[in-house]
């Protein structure tokens, strides 16, 4: 008998030795990127790069936000047209009585509004700002875009990662799981020893299930941010934050370049409002003739509205309104884009540091304590509560590990979106 436990127990630290095992490293890296294409060529796997690249050609929101540029340049090239001019006509014929036009009476008469007072430059100047201002609105909207897709892509690189522990985990379990069997089936073992691994394996494979649906859910919500609903990519990449870029000039990031721009179209709408009260002049020239008693006339006149009692008022005030609005947004945003520069950074600085002293007191340590956990239950001085336990901490301090790689991966995509500058892709 004791010959016999001899055996067992080498049989199973020989097993538990050769087999790969979720208590030791992470998973091997993921296999390279594959040729295979998903709906409308875009591939099955992605790495970061290229979706920022596909976020930027198919973006639903940025192209939206793009035609806007297309509104804004069109207003452009009607601001500074002239009015078009009037022509009228009209015939006078007595009916009754006695003539006294001379049979048939013509006339004709064109009319021509002339703008005197600036209004088509003011209105040349604030189509112009108003486009300048559409850029840059583009430009802030491609960098928001962009953080959000390194942001779904982080969350689906964590969910994938996720599930890769559990699934080894699984393996891990069922490889013991066979050892424990045996065990118990030369006596060796109790049967509470297989129904507990049973019930771990269980256990862990209804969180893989969960991390599965994760990953799904992660991946159709890139996806739809794509523009691409039918797609379900898989991301190829490291959960390591990459290192953080030299600051930008608060002035030169897009959302503040696009406030500064609706302050400028503002100011520049306030300019048209204040000539456009001054009332543009109507020059008419006509000609007149009649029938009988042939004689031609001409006529030369000029009208235009007298500003009594609309002088406009209404449309400076909302203007002024407008630019005082428009600099109050772009001083606050202008804080706060400071103010978030700062903070990200210094948040990225600290995720950094929880995840390298995670690492250092908690990943590293886990081969020992494998190691300890499979001596003791080969050896017969511990339980198989010891080994599953062993197993859970190895378990939840990986699934830590890629949250603080995540939530470090996170403040790095923040703080490259304070500083990157934006340029608009029209």
């Amino acid at each position: 008998m004791k010959r016999s436990c001899l055996l067992f127990a080498l049989a199973a630290a020989t097993h538990l030795a050769a087999a790969p095992s979720a208590l030791g490293a992470p998973p091997a890296a993921p296999p390279p990127v594959a040729a295979a294409a998903g709906p409308s060529g875009a591939p099955d796997e992605v790495t970061l790069d290229q979706v920022v690249a596909l976020v930027r050609r198919r973006s639903p929101r940025l192209a939206a936000q793009r035609a806007e540029i297309d509104i804004a340049a069109a207003e452009v090239v009607g601001a500074d047209l002239y009015p078009n001019p009037a022509i009228s006509y009209g015939v006078t014929r007595t009916l009754d009585g006695e003539d006294t036009v001379n049979g048939t009476t013509h006339e004709v008469t064109v009319q021509q509004p002339i703008p005197v007072a600036g209004q088509l430059g003011a209105r040349r100047s604030a189509a112009e700002h108003a486009l300048a201002a559409a850029r840059a609105r583009a430009a802030a909207s491609e960098v928001d875009a962009v953080r959000d897709a390194r942001a779904l892509f982080v969350a689906l690189l964590a969910a994938q990662a996720r599930a890769g522990v559990l699934e080894a985990a699984r393996a891990d379990l069922d490889r013991v799981g066979q050892v424990v069997e045996g065990r118990a089936q030369g006596g060796m073992m109790s049967r509470y020893d297989t129904l507990r691994i049973e019930v771990e394996r269980a256990s862990v494979a209804a969180q893989l299930d969960a991390a599965r649906a994760e990953v799904e859910d992660a991946s159709g919500r890139l996806a739809v941010h794509l523009g691409l609903p039918g797609w379900r990519p898989r991301a190829v990449g490291a959960l390591d934050a990459s290192p953080a870029p030299p600051p930008v000039a608060v002035a030169a990031l897009p959302s503040v370049r696009a406030a500064r721009g609706d302050e400028a179209a503002a100011l520049a709408a306030i300019d048209v409002a204040e000539r456009e009260r001054w009332p543009i002049p109507n020059v008419g020239v006509g000609a007149l003739w009649t029938t009988r008693g042939y004689s031609f006339s001409g006529s030369l006149g000029v009208s235009l509205d007298l500003p009594l009692f609309d002088r406009g008022q209404g449309a400076i005030a909302r203007a002024k309104a407008a630019a005082r609005a428009a600099a109050a947004a772009r001083e606050a945003v202008e804080n706060e884009t400071a103010r978030d520069a700062e903070r990200a950074r210094a948040l990225l600085a600290l995720r950094r540091r929880t995840l390298q002293a995670f690492q250092r007191d908690v990943v590293a340590r886990l081969p020992a304590l494998r190691e300890m956990a499979e001596d003791a239950y080969t050896s017969g001085r511990g339980s198989i509560l010891d080994l599953l336990d062993t197993l859970r901490t190895h378990i939840e301090a990986r699934l830590v590990e890629i949250e603080h790689q995540q939530s470090a991966m996170l403040a790095a995509v923040d703080v490259l979106a304070l500083s990157e500058p934006g340029a608009a892709r029209r």
